[in-house]
């Protein structure tokens, strides 16, 4: 990958960049949940409520 100024990163910071985000997708994968066909009726929900982040609307719809 070039950077800005058109020279090439070093193969060893591709490689730390590869494995940190292999790290950081394993751990958000910890916490993802499936909800399967009810994805369009989710987002449709969170638009109308004016809710932003589905951790919101998951902490909101959990209080009720």
């Amino acid at each position: 990958m070039d950077s800005a100024d058109g020279k090439k990163r070093p193969a060893s910071s591709t490689i730390q960049s590869s494995a940190a985000k292999i790290e950081s997708d394993r751990r958000r994968a910890k916490t993802r949940v499936n909800i399967g066909a009810a994805f369009d009726s989710w987002r449709e929900l969170r638009s109308a409520l004016g809710i932003k982040t589905d951790p919101e609307q998951a902490f909101f719809l959990l209080q009720r």
